[in-house]
């Protein structure tokens, strides 16, 4: 994720959570270039092996999302990177893909019932949880991906059997419902 002068990657590696931040600044006198690694890492939640990682909210936050269903929110803002909140996202299917819509603070998770929700982070009685105003119904076959658009809250979702389909995100409308022609996954 671009972040202000530099970007921001996180990756699962073995049993944690691994946070690097370069941060790239030139100096206006000189012309002279430097360039800043800061790596931090933190344990990964247990069974994360599989988990997807979203860097989100203007990288403030890192989600880890098992394929159980199981979210759990890192302050990205912290230097011991703490875990503020878990959430089962999804209690009776997979999850097969995830993004974030414009902005970075919603997150859209897929899964293999060929349903989308959207999720967010808010607080409540002083502690943060992740909440989800909308569910995207689908027909029965896998979320295979999700891109959201830069520009809007649209976001197209593709399916296992070559189904394709855009959502506004706030309303909720399915704009567009069509196939690739083909049965291939999206």
């Amino acid at each position: 994720l671009a972040v202000d002068k530099g970007f921001m990657l996180a990756t699962l590696a073995g049993d944690s959570l691994v946070v690097d931040r370069v941060m790239r600044e030139e100096n206006e006198f000189t012309g002279e270039d430097t360039t800043e690694v800061t790596r931090r890492a933190t344990p990964a939640p247990d069974d994360a092996a599989n988990a997807r990682v979203l860097v989100a909210e203007e990288g403030n936050s890192i989600y880890v999302i098992g394929p159980d269903g199981e979210a759990t929110r890192f302050d990205a803002r912290s230097d011991a990177l703490l875990a503020t909140t878990t959430a089962i996202v999804s209690k009776d299917a997979s999850i097969t893909a995830a993004t974030t819509l414009i902005g970075r603070s919603t997150l859209l998770l897929g899964d293999n019932h060929g349903n989308v929700t959207s999720w967010f982070t808010a607080e409540s009685n002083g502690k943060l949880t992740l909440v989800s105003p909308r569910a995207f119904q689908g027909d029965g076959a896998a979320v295979t991906s999700i891109a959201a658009s830069p520009r809007e809250r649209l976001f197209v979702v593709g399916y296992a059997d070559g189904g394709v389909r855009m959502f506004q995100a706030t309303s909720g409308k399915r704009v567009i419902n069509t196939t690739l022609g083909t049965k291939a996954p999206v």
